[in-house]
């Protein structure tokens, strides 16, 4: 049940999905937001799904901290059945049916982390639109940004070396929270971000860890029974595999 491809960089360029570029920021008085220009995809091939993560810098630029607040003020799918967008902001990830998020308290210079994924059908031919709008708390700041996400049609092999295998999972089927004992090339990556998916492609939870943890621990702790898809991902280093969760 591995899923063993993900689209190239090349391949997004042409393949329609769309995104502000980098270099086009927006800025209030006390913050400025900034889209990667690029989302990470990764397909499920087996499910005919795509997911598409796009990466927010909200950057605190006053001289002191301020609680900065996000909500998904546009979330237009056109598949509702097959089509989720969760995000994460700060610590958390939300429930895809949540849109408005906890306050962070951020540093001047500081940003939250962020990042917005996008499921899809593979072929799907309307494009997902998504806004992001961020603000600071009790105030009338805000900035408005959007995403525009269309699935390609076609997908293109990642080079096999960056597919690790070795990950053990301890217990698995997963009465409470499982144990994974990372191969060495995940450990020396790089700082270790961990995924899980259910079934349908639609992302169920995300961890992460620092760079030369020798294993994580995956927290089950919200999640229903069933049948989970993990994505472990250090630098150009990937794994992926199943993890049952049985309690």
């Amino acid at each position: 049940m591995m899923m063993r491809k993900i689209l190239s960089t090349a391949l997004l360029l042409l393949a329609g999905i769309c995104s502000l570029p980098a270099a086009a920021s927006a800025q209030s008085n006390s913050f400025s937001v900034d889209m990667e220009a690029e989302p990470h995809v990764t397909v499920f091939k087996e499910y005919n799904l795509i997911t598409l993560d796009y990466i927010f810098h909200v950057v605190n630029t006053t001289n002191a901290p301020i609680s900065l607040i996000a909500s998904r003020t546009k979330n237009e799918l056109p598949s509702p059945d097959t089509s989720t967008t969760v995000v994460c902001w700060g610590d958390l990830c939300y429930d895809a049916k949540q849109s408005v998020y906890n306050a962070n308290l951020v540093e001047p210079g500081k940003s939250p982390y962020c990042k917005v994924t996008v499921t899809l059908p593979i072929g799907e031919t309307e494009c997902a639109n998504v806004q992001m709008t961020f603000g600071v708390e009790f105030t009338s700041e805000s900035v408005a940004r959007d995403i525009v996400a269309c699935a390609p049609t076609s997908t293109t092999g990642v080079d096999e070396a960056n597919l690790v295998t070795g990950v053990k999972i301890a217990p698995n089927p997963a009465a409470a929270n499982p144990t994974m004992t990372l191969p060495t090339e995940l450990q020396t990556a790089g700082e270790l971000s961990l995924n899980l998916f259910t079934i349908k492609g639609a992302k169920a939870s995300e961890q992460h860890f620092p760079a030369g943890s020798q294993s994580v621990v995956v927290n089950t702790s919200e999640l229903p029974n069933g049948v989970y898809f993990y994505q472990i991902v250090a630098g150009q280093k990937e794994a992926r595999g199943t993890i049952v969760v049985a309690k």
